[in-house]
């Protein structure tokens, strides 16, 4: 399956591109607001180059809603969506060269487009978040809190074969204590191949 890259301006540039993940067996992650489990199963992309948990009922955002969710110089290598698109994982693994070393500074640059984009966000985290050899980091964040497109946003980012990857979990505000447990989840199960 070929799967598409996006060049973009420069290595922070890949987290505005995606407003996905690893495990050998299914995992279980709880879910303390809906109380039912979300079964995780392992998913290989990025041309089987990271591994990762995914909820098992996730299914590839198809290329129409992926056009209405996305700027088309802005789309994700690959999406994965609940069934109402509300909820989702997406995976870019952008042209940007960008070296583990150059990951500190990857980080820094995310951060300050995402405090330009959204002002008003609540940071619940920024953390180095080592993945394999890539070096890595995690931001996570809550913004337009208060309104109906209020979202929880966990972003990974790492370097994979030199170039940046990017991995971006969403979830309304309003779903954010079912979900936030199963990102954390797949945030700890990416890995390199």
């Amino acid at each position: 399956m070929h799967q598409r890259a996006r060049s973009l301006a420069h290595p922070g540039a890949a987290l505005i591109a995606i407003l996905t993940l690893a495990g050998l067996t299914p995992a279980i992650a709880q879910t303390p607001a809906a109380g039912a489990p979300v079964v995780l199963e392992p998913r290989k992309v990025l041309l089987e180059s990271l591994e990762l948990l995914v909820p098992k009922d996730f299914v590839k955002m198809p290329p129409d809603i992926v056009k209405k969710t996305y700027a088309p110089d802005r789309i994700p290598t690959v999406v994965f969506m609940n069934a109402d698109a509300s909820v989702s994982i997406g995976i870019t693994h952008s042209m940007a060269r960008v070296s583990a070393a150059e990951i500190p500074q990857s980080r820094a640059s995310s951060v300050t487009q995402l405090k330009t984009t959204y002002p008003k966000a609540e940071w619940v985290k920024e953390a180095s978040n080592p993945i394999g050899k890539g070096g890595g980091y995690l931001l996570d964040l809550r913004y337009n809190q208060g309104t109906t497109q209020g979202k929880r946003l966990m972003i990974v980012g790492t370097s994979l074969s030199g170039r940046l990857a990017t991995v971006v979990l969403s979830a309304p505000l309003k779903d954010e204590a079912h979900w936030a447990p199963v990102f954390e989840q797949i945030v700890k199960s990416i890995k390199p191949l």
